[in-house]
């Protein structure tokens, strides 16, 4: 960006040295001529391609008199040199269908593969592998096939599509490499899609139980992700009969819940007014006739696609907490929800004000600290105070999926923020972040214990997780 005053009609020459600035050549025919005006105006200038794989270039503007003795000032101000390679193909975030596929589906993975570079690429192919080893990388043994999206003209895109039978319920990596003589970036050529694991054993539970409420409002089941992975509730059933093997559907299409996500399952279809301030991240199914939960007991029983049960509570109304008079429109919330389901001990009567806690945190449930190992922070703590030793922090993610948008922010111990570290960036498998322990005005952070909140959503937009940290800014007291 360039600004001068109306009296400075000096030109400037844009020059480049490949030998260290021995000697420096100009990099076009012509100077950057005066503009004849005086507000900002961007300059662009293309570099020659005699410094095509030089590995180091300096660049110089350098400002010429013309002899005229004309006075004045100039300013140049945000210079950036940038630069993208000749040939470049990429793949981006790609699809799978189904969405959680199960042992047996028949499944189909695809995205687009572009060419970023700005020359022609007639040879692309994308080949696939299934990763049957779990290793982590695509062997030579598991490659499956290959696709050509044929010739890609500079900035043309192309689609890729495959499909395979899924060999078993465990986790499966699915890779697709874009390969290319020509290409020259090998950072964005390849893909992973993957493909979840079977559901451990109360991975989701039964967390609390409104089965009395009081009249005119709805009974109610919640169901509570104490995992870390991301599940698809699709084809499973909430029933109280183990013989059951039809009734009780949650509903013919996904459900997506996230780590930490409630479903509300219910007979009736009024949940949102009979509870008001149910999180709006909440899921709610409702109209559940099959469900119908017995005020001297029952059972319950959920059960996954393939008929695994995966959680399993026979409540008793004895579980209510001893010498409460009245437990009508109480719900009965599990305690702990890593124990087994079943047992006085952890079952309680809900303390939440409207009778219970539907969608959020049950209120017998202790608060702990928090700790995830797909966020990381090193050194911990750190100490930015300009010595050269630890003054940042790497913040490190790990995905376990294809690329997502991510954004990071940083809260102080009141939960005021403090940073925003990045936006909306795409990044996947395994980086890091650096804070440099000031706050988004440039001020050094008081000494003390911040929380670190990594926020990802992938490409469509349907699959969100988020990842919690805590970082200590040390410093001299």
């Amino acid at each position: 960006m360039e600004r001068r005053s109306a009296t400075h009609d000096a030109s400037i020459v844009v020059e480049a040295s490949t030998d260290g600035g021995a000697s420096f050549l100009p990099v076009a025919d012509d100077t950057l001529r005066p503009t004849g005006g005086t507000s900002f105006v961007e300059r662009l200038i293309r570099l020659p391609d005699w410094i095509q794989g030089q590995p180091a270039a300096l660049v110089r503007w350098r400002v010429t008199g013309d002899g005229t003795g004309a006075t004045g000032t100039i300013r140049l101000d945000d210079i950036s040199v940038a630069g993208r390679p000749r040939r470049d193909l990429s793949l981006s975030a790609g699809w799978t269908s189904p969405s959680h596929p199960l042992a047996g589906d028949e499944v189909r993975c695809g995205g687009p593969v572009v060419n970023t570079g700005y020359e022609a690429a007639a040879d692309a192919r994308v080949e696939w592998a299934l990763d049957l080893d779990g290793n982590g990388v695509p062997d030579l043994s598991e490659f499956q096939g290959s696709i050509e999206p044929g010739a890609l003209l500079p900035g043309d895109s192309g689609a890729y599509e495959f499909g395979f039978t899924r060999p078993g319920p465990g986790p499966l990596a699915v890779f697709a490499i874009v390969r290319s003589d020509s290409d020259m970036v090998a950072a964005n050529d390849t893909v992973r899609f993957q493909l979840s694991a079977a559901v451990a054993p109360r991975a989701v539970v039964v967390n609390e139980i409104m089965y009395d409420p009081l009249p005119g409002r709805a009974e109610y089941v919640e169901l509570f992700n104490r995992s870390g992975d991301t599940i698809n509730l699709r084809g499973w059933r909430l029933i109280d009969d183990e013989d059951d093997t039809t009734g009780g559907r949650l509903g013919a299409g996904d459900i997506i819940l996230g780590p930490g996500g409630y479903l509300l399952c219910s007979p009736d279809t009024t949940m949102p007014v009979d509870y008001p301030g149910i999180p709006g991240e909440a899921r709610i199914i409702e109209g559940m006739r099959d469900l119908s939960l017995n005020n001297t007991g029952d059972l319950l029983l959920l059960v996954d696609a393939t008929g695994a049960t995966i959680d399993r509570v026979g409540y008793d109304p004895q579980w209510h907490t001893p010498a409460l008079g009245i437990t009508q429109g109480r719900s009965l919330e599990r305690i702990e929800s890593s124990a087994v389901g079943s047992g006085t001990w952890n079952w309680g009567t809900s303390a939440g004000s409207s009778g219970g806690t539907p969608g959020y945190r049950n209120s017998l449930t202790p608060e702990r600290a928090v700790r995830d190992d797909r966020l990381s922070c090193f050194p911990n703590p750190f100490s930015p105070d300009g010595d050269g030793l630890d003054d940042v922090t790497l913040i490190g993610y790990r995905l376990d999926g294809g690329p997502v948008i991510a954004r990071v922010r940083i809260y102080n111990q009141e939960g005021r923020p403090v940073r925003m570290l990045t936006g909306s960036e795409y990044v996947t498998g395994m980086g890091s972040f650096v804070w440099n322990g000031h706050d988004d005005r440039g001020r050094k952070a008081p000494i003390g214990m911040y929380v670190i909140l990594l926020d990802a959503v992938d490409a469509s937009g349907t699959e969100a997780f988020s990842a919690k940290g805590v970082v200590v800014v040390a410093g001299r007291l």
